[in-house]
Parts: structure tokens; sequence; C-alpha cells
């Protein structure tokens, strides 16, 4: 893949017709029509380019700020209470605590582990798939002692909730009013704003975090640059997004409910992100993973029989099978995962 990016502006991409990749400036080709809302809250249809030089995809056309706001119903899932969700991780929460303990510093918060779940740790953490798992519960973030943390996209504030009982010193930024007034009742210190309009506080904080929040924006390159701003030298970013490259977007295409248009505006590829970044001279680590995937195919395969998206509904045994076998694909390629795992350091 050969692609030159193009300089990154002083303020995001202008609304409207937009033909060209908005990471290297590259006209895209048509990648999907008519591409339905697969959560099925708004009524339209939608289209899709995909950049022949950097795999980046993007809505066209895009969407102005007003009109994105929009987008998001009352019913939206950010909008309810925390919940300490942990389906993804091993099953053994010692065991998961051990890996917290060995691979990212968390020893004090963390219960001692017994001989025996330790060397059962010990021997499950040095797999790629049980870090990964451990890892991503914690957004790969290691600990700092009183280390300041922004959640981007905090929602309701679970992940804040879980990281300040691990002993970091939390807050949170988002744009949904019900969302930040259900994690201000928790206690949390949230801003409510979107991205570009948020503070610009230079170099404040240690960790820097987003979840399924960097395929809601329509410039990319530019709020990257914004938000590792905020990150101290030392600190880390993380990013964690669906990746419109892999194996279940190969094959359920407009159906993927991971596509979710039209709140989901760009998807880049896990090369280009690595670029930006190294770009903006961060030390970077990029991969894909394929967790725990069977709902989003059961919700694919649902939208694409039905035309609606029974969210969260139960996977049944074909749904089962094809996660093995992505998950397969992913490890034979290593870039066809579900999701993009973006780590930046900032030396």
């Amino acid at each position: 893949m050969s692609f030159s990016l193009l300089p990154i502006a002083h303020e995001p991409l202008p609304p409207g017709p937009a033909a060209a990749c908005p990471v290297c400036g590259v006209e895209g080709q048509i990648w999907l029509r008519d591409a339905r809302d697969t959560c099925g809250f708004i009524e339209g249809a939608w289209t899709y380019r995909r950049c022949g030089a950097c795999a980046t995809v993007w809505m066209d056309p895009r969407p102005a700020p007003e009109q994105i706001a929009t987008f998001y119903p009352g019913v939206y899932y950010t909008h309810s209470a925390a919940n300490d969700t942990t389906a993804a991780l091993p099953r053994s929460r010692l065991i998961k605590d051990a890996i917290l303990r060995a691979r990212f510093g968390y020893a004090d918060p963390l219960p001692s582990p017994s001989a025996a779940n330790g060397l059962i740790a010990s021997l499950t953490g040095s797999l790629a798939w049980y870090r990964d798992m451990a890892g991503y519960d914690i957004r790969y973030v290691p600990r700092v002692p009183g280390g300041r943390l922004l959640d981007v996209g905090c929602g309701s504030g679970e992940f804040m909730r879980r990281m300040a009982a691990l002993g970091w010193d939390v807050e949170g930024l988002d744009p949904d009013p019900l969302a930040v007034e259900v994690a201000k009742k928790s206690g949390h210190r949230v801003v409510c704003s979107t991205i570009e309009h948020a503070p610009n506080p230079a170099e404040l904080f240690d960790a820097v975090t987003l979840s399924h929040v960097f395929e809601h924006v329509t410039d990319p390159a530019w709020v990257l640059k914004k938000i590792f701003g905020w990150v101290k030298p030392g600190g880390q970013m993380t990013a964690i997004y669906p990746n419109a490259a892999g194996t279940l977007a190969r094959w359920f295409g407009r159906d993927w409910v991971d596509l979710e248009p039209p709140r989901h505006l760009t998807f880049v590829a896990p090369a280009t992100a690595a670029a930006i970044m190294t770009r903006l001279g961060a030390r970077t680590e990029v991969r894909t993973l394929t967790r725990s995937c069977a709902p989003v195919i059961q919700q694919s395969l649902n939208f694409r029989r039905a035309g609606a998206a029974a969210r969260y509904s139960p996977a049944g045994l074909k749904a089962r099978l094809l996660e093995r076998a992505a998950r397969l694909i992913d490890a034979l390629h290593g870039d066809r995962g579900n999701e993009v795992i973006l780590i930046a350091r900032k030396p």
C-alpha cells in the first residue's frame, strides 16, 4: 500500500459532497450503496466510498455537525446506566486479574492470586488471545500511580468506573447530554461536548482512550492530532474501532451491523491509522482483534434476512461457527479482525 497523507488542517473538513478520501485526498470508489441503519433508528439510505490508495472508508456526502446530532435517538445505547460487563474476558476473574498484575502493573488494587492461579495466569498470559482479552478490558493502558485518564466518548461512565477502581483519576468527554447526566450521577467528572468543540488542554493526561468513537468522526487525522495533543510525554492513547477491512465487513457488506449508517462516518484502515500517528511523532502499535463477535454475526444475519437487527439477540449455532472461522482467518492474515486496536505512545 502506497499513499501520501494530506496535511492536517487547522479546522475539520467541511460538510458536503466527499468524493476525495479524508486522509490522503485520492478520489474514492463507491464501496456500498443504499446502506440502511442497521439499528433501525433512522430512515434513509447512505453511500460509502473506499480509497484505493489507503483503504479508508467514509460516508459520502459528509454530514454537517447539526445533522449528525439528529442521528442519535433517545434510546441509543450510550444513554443507559453503566453496567460492568466482562463477557469478553477470561472466565476466571482471578486469572484475568493476575494477567493485569503481571502484564500491565495493576498490583495494588487487585487481590493477590493463589500459587495455582498465579501459575495458570503465567501460562495463559503467554498466549496472545488471553493477553488481548484481559488487556481489552482496560484498553491496554498500563498502570500509572496517581495517573489521570480521559475517556473520550465515555457514555454513561462504565469504563471510568472500572478504571477508577484500579486507581486512576478519571474524567470523561461525551456529546450526549443524557449519557453525561447518567455519568455525573455516578460521581464522575464529565464535559458535555463534541471533540471538535472540546477544550484543548495541552499534555494533561497520562492516558486518553476512545472505544468505538473514532468511526463517528468525519476528519480522522484532525481528531487524532487534537486528542494526541492531550497526552503527556510518556503517556498513551488507545483507540478501538470497527474494522471495515475485516472478515465480517467482507462477509456481510452493507448488512454488517457495525457499519451502522448514518452514525458511523469513517473507517480508517489499520496501516493508515498507524501512518497518521507515526507522522504525529508517536510510537505506534496497531493490530486487529476478533473477540466475542458471535452477537455481531447474529445481528448481521438478522439484518440480512429480515432487514432489522435484533440488537444483542442471542447468537445461534451458525453465528458461533462463523465466529470460529473469523478468528481463524484473522490468525492467518493478521489484519482481518472485527476491531482495530490502535495504541500510540508519546515519547
